[in-house]
């Protein structure tokens, strides 16, 4: 079901309707709200009313009732176009990166209007927040007349982030929600994504519950909402597998059908490795055969990928995977320090003889173009009776989008 979005953070003249991953515009010729001022029209219309012939005080009612007519017909065009657009998004979200879908150019911010790290939102780029009274008219109900759809972007399913928190044992404060009935899928976001970027912009939240699955996502430590140390030792993968434990106890989940998605495939398999008795099946997508040769996790190659994020010059970055981590990182609402210390504490990839006793059933996706997942087959068959299955023409960050991603994924869950 899609709720209702906080309609209204503008100035008089524009409005703007946020979302996660994208935001009307209104453009007209609202008027400032001066109490003063209506106070004193109120006033000239209740005297001139006594006085106006009573053939005038019919025209006036007429009026009135086909102007209210009138606001319920563009009030009823209104919601239609956000079920529109809701519909376009879940078709146009197929295929497209994360970097298309929350962050293009001129967009900054509408993940989500990104978090701050203590977990209230941060206003979109060029939006201004008035504590002025006269300015605040979140409550006045829009007129449709201009209005501008941001064409670019694609738009999310105009639902609230309903966020709830649970505390690590460690303290680390973790961020989730909800959605949906059915048998509970748990989402495991990638490395310096979250739960709206990698999960809910891509059309898996509505893919998912379409589907008739409820899901459980949420923010690993050091993303989206949930708390983020800047210490490396808060963050191995055996740690942030039994966050997703806590989260799953916070939800009364005893076991879930488990989806991680990079960072989030390796907590997946740790998890797996380590309780089984709380995974039904586990998918993961966007690791593959890089895992097994630990040319992410390995010592070396976590030094580089952190020093990335945290050097002053850009520039100096040569290695190509270094400089993709570097830009998804430095989108606004994310705490480079953070995403360091996490990528420093990455853990090495599972022996060869845990991988191949693991209980479960598990699923391997990987894009044909993942140069940093590499192919899904030699990871599945070092997992007994695992399955691989290739996505054409995608790559890390495309296949995330890809709609034959969610229906391998869909169809492996049922």
């Amino acid at each position: 079901m899609i709720s209702s979005p906080r309609l209204w953070n503008r100035s008089p003249t524009r409005r703007r309707v946020s979302s996660c991953s994208g935001f009307f515009q209104f453009e007209g010729s609202q008027r400032q709200h001066d109490p003063a001022r209506d106070q004193r029209q109120a006033a000239q219309g209740s005297h001139e009313s006594k006085d106006a012939h009573p053939a005038q005080r019919q025209a006036v009612k007429r009026a009135g009732k086909k102007q209210n007519a009138g606001e319920e017909q563009h009030g009823g065009a209104f919601r239609q176009l956000l079920r529109r657009a809701a519909r376009r998004q879940r078709r146009q979200a197929d295929g497209k990166s994360v970097d298309d879908l929350v962050l293009r150019p001129g967009c900054e911010g509408r993940e989500h209007s990104l978090f701050k790290p203590s977990g209230q939102r941060m206003l979109a780029e060029g939006s201004q927040r008035h504590t002025d009274p006269a300015q605040d008219t979140r409550n006045e109900q829009p007129s449709t007349h201009g209005l501008v759809i941001d064409t670019d972007a694609i738009l999310c399913e105009f639902a609230q982030m309903s966020t709830e928190f649970v505390t690590a044992e460690d303290g680390v404060e973790l961020a989730y929600e909800r959605q949906g009935e059915g048998p509970a899928i748990v989402l495991v976001h990638g490395f310096a994504s979250s739960r709206a970027q990698n999960w809910r912009s891509t059309g898996w939240y509505g893919g998912l519950t379409a589907a008739g699955f409820s899901i459980v996502a949420m923010d690993c430590r050091g993303h989206g909402e949930s708390g983020k140390p800047h210490d490396a030792a808060f963050y191995d993968h055996d740690r942030m597998a039994e966050d997703v434990i806590t989260v799953m106890q916070a939800c009364d989940l005893s076991d879930a059908l488990i989806l991680g998605y990079s960072m989030g495939g390796f907590i997946g398999l740790r998890l797996l490795a380590s309780r089984p008795e709380r995974v039904r099946k586990l998918a993961i997508a966007g690791v593959g055969e890089t895992y097994l040769q630990d040319r992410i996790t390995a010592p070396g190659a976590r030094s580089v990928l952190a020093d990335a994020l945290l050097t002053p010059d850009k520039d100096s970055i040569t290695d190509p995977r270094a400089k993709m981590f570097r830009a998804f990182a430095d989108q606004p609402g994310k705490d480079r320090l953070a995403l360091a210390a996490c990528m420093r504490a990455m853990s090495p990839h599972l022996p060869l003889d845990v991988l191949s006793r693991l209980q479960r059933p598990v699923l391997v996706v990987d894009g044909s173009e993942d140069d940093t997942a590499g192919r899904p087959e030699p990871l599945a068959e070092v997992i007994a009776g695992a399955r691989a299955v290739t996505i054409p023409g995608r790559n890390h960050n495309t296949a995330v989008g890809d709609k034959h991603t969610r229906q391998a994924v869909i169809d492996f869950f049922r």
